[in-house]
């Protein structure tokens, strides 16, 4: 049993080093994937900025689509929702009574000055303490003699009218009265904010705006983009067409590689989903033999402790009976497997041109949810 068990282990040392060096394999191919990819991108752009007319006009892009073969409906469409989604938002910021009070707001005069006014901090606390109101705390405050002891609201009166000569204002009264008249008559839109901060927020609301209606203006670049981008992707997963190939002669030999790389890139992460598998296996395994629970027929042992391929499943060598044997010693310890004939390593990714296949095929965007014909009603 500890030969079996030792065994074991080395099939496992197998299986591990075969997933490090695979492992080794897809980093490096997947490293000049990523290369490859980017130069083809840039040279792919720089010829396309070239050819693909700027600004692109309809016309123009139904020869796109024939040099191309493809469909560009779904981004033509795409801009255009794009397109009618900043018109009605512009609209619906130019509709908000905010932003309408906000321009009447901005043909005051006296506006900057009672903005000027509110970022001072001795006019801030004069208002705080309701100096220049009936609300003011006019203490101590007595009369002796006929003459009025007030000092509280000699040294605030003092502080607010240098305050309104500061601003060029003859008395604070007058200061006063100009900034409460203001707040009154913009109360809807200032509420409890200083001046200063509502102007900048509706400043924000006209910046959108024209941010809004310079994006209508220039929606053409942006979607011209994204032609371009598809173009390039179409490129890659497919032979240029021929009746393009010339401009694209120096791509044409890149492009080769990069398909090759491509295909390394998909078949080394299939092998290394095998590999994984069958390392997961031989663990499940090991655990059963120092348990005393597992058995292998002679047949069985020999073309499983002999095999050399890392990527042959490792339930394909063993025999129907003992899979069934293995099956119920990994269920009682809380092991949960499958039937031998429905254990098999699935492909879990397919290459873009297979997935444009399938998508054509079934007549579907990608994420659409369809139904295949052959399975209804199954």
């Amino acid at each position: 049993m500890d030969s079996q068990l030792d065994k074991l282990n080395e099939r496992l040392d197998f299986y591990m080093k075969a997933y490090d060096e695979t492992s080794g394999d897809l980093k490096s191919s997947k490293s000049r994937y990523t290369t490859i990819e980017k130069e083809i991108n840039t040279e792919a752009q720089n010829i396309l900025d070239e050819v693909v007319p700027d600004p692109l006009s309809d016309n123009q892009i139904d020869s796109l689509e024939k040099e191309y073969q493809m469909n560009l409906d779904d981004i033509i469409s795409k801009h255009e929702e794009i397109k009618s989604n900043y018109i009605k938002e512009g609209e619906n910021l130019k509709s908000d009574s905010r932003y309408k009070e906000y321009l009447n707001l901005l043909i005051n005069d006296d506006l900057e000055l009672v903005s000027q006014m509110e970022k001072d901090e001795a006019f801030v606390y004069l208002i705080e303490q309701n100096f220049g109101t009936d609300y003011f705390e006019n203490q101590p405050y007595f009369i002796i003699f006929g003459f009025k002891y007030q000092p509280r609201f000699w040294k605030f009166k003092k502080v607010a009218d240098k305050k309104a000569h500061e601003f060029g204002i003859s008395s604070f009264d007058e200061m006063y009265q100009l900034w409460k008249g203001l707040r009154i008559n913009y109360q809807s839109l200032i509420g409890n904010k200083k001046i200063a901060d509502v102007i900048k927020e509706c400043e924000e609301i006209e910046s959108k705006i024209k941010s809004l209606n310079k994006a209508v203006e220039d929606y053409l670049n942006p979607r011209r983009d994204d032609i371009i981008n598809a173009i390039i992707q179409r490129i890659k997963i497919t032979d240029v067409p021929e009746q393009v190939k010339s401009k694209f002669s120096n791509l044409v030999p890149i492009l080769e590689e990069f398909n090759e790389v491509s295909k390394q890139v998909s078949n080394l992460e299939n092998r290394n989903t095998i590999i994984m598998n069958n390392v997961n296996g031989v663990e499940k395994m090991i655990t059963l033999a120092e348990q005393g629970n597992l058995v292998l027929d002679e047949k069985s042992a020999e073309s499983f402790f002999n095999n050399s391929n890392p990527e042959t499943p490792i339930f394909e060598m063993i025999s129907n009976e003992e899979w069934t044997s293995i099956k119920k010693a990994l269920e009682d310890k809380g092991i949960k497997t499958t039937s031998k004939s429905k254990y098999s390593v699935v492909r879990k990714q397919i290459s873009q041109e297979e997935k444009d296949d399938l998508l054509k095929k079934y007549n579907v965007k990608e994420g659409e949810i369809f139904i295949d014909p052959d399975l209804v009603n199954q």
